[in-house]
């Protein structure tokens, strides 16, 4: 995770303000973009458990904003998938849409 501030990364997830787990999902998720960098698997699976359980516990807003990012990731995390499918119709509508014109997008939700 070369260029990323690890420190910044962990003040982030130590304070419980909604700017602060937004600002967290918002700067994970564009690891993931690519445009940050490249990340192991093993760091990929750590970012999307962290992301997982930011989701959880965030405002509407947020797991809409990472609904819309990981429905175009081939890779995105079964259950983080399921977990925003099966959420308030504006946070799953990304999922599902982009579920039904990607075959294996479609397995990830239904399966």
């Amino acid at each position: 995770m070369d260029g990323i501030d690890s420190e910044h990364l962990m003040a982030l997830a130590r304070q419980k303000t909604r700017e602060s787990r937004s600002v967290l999902a918002s700067t994970m998720a564009d690891l993931f973009d690519g445009q940050n960098g490249t990340l192991t698997d093993r760091e990929r699976a750590l970012m999307f458990e962290i992301i997982h359980r930011i989701v959880v516990d965030a405002e509407r807003a947020l797991r809409q904003s990472m609904s819309e990012r990981l429905s175009t990731l081939e890779d995105a995390p079964r259950d983080l998938v399921r977990l925003l499918a099966n959420d308030e119709i504006e946070v799953a509508y990304p999922i599902l849409t982009n579920s039904l014109t990607r075959p294996h997008a479609s397995y990830q939700v239904l399966g």
